[in-house]
């Protein structure tokens, strides 16, 4: 399946409250766009234990001299072919 991935300006803001850099930023976009949508299929059957209607995505990057991993609940039930961020958790 072609997946469509959707991310509210909450979730965008978020993103960019993580304190990466442009070159980071880039990144976490690119892994949001084009990995998830690229790897869903293999993401989507490890369902969140909170609340099934989610999976867990989760990514992990160096930048401005910090690891961060940021963990992304994705909504993939609401739309076919689409895929809603829903919730960030960024680390550092």
């Amino acid at each position: 399946m072609n997946w469509h991935v959707i991310v509210s300006a909450g979730i965008s803001q978020a993103i960019g409250r993580c304190g990466l850099s442009r070159q980071g930023l880039v990144r976490v976009l690119v892994a949001v766009h084009v990995k998830l949508s690229a790897i869903a299929n293999a993401l989507r059957p490890h369902r969140d234990p909170i609340d099934q209607d989610f999976f867990l995505y989760h990514f992990a990057l160096w930048d401005s001299g910090a690891f961060h991993t940021l963990e992304f609940r994705v909504n993939d039930v609401s739309a076919p072919g689409f895929l809603f961020i829903v919730r960030l958790k960024h680390t550092v």
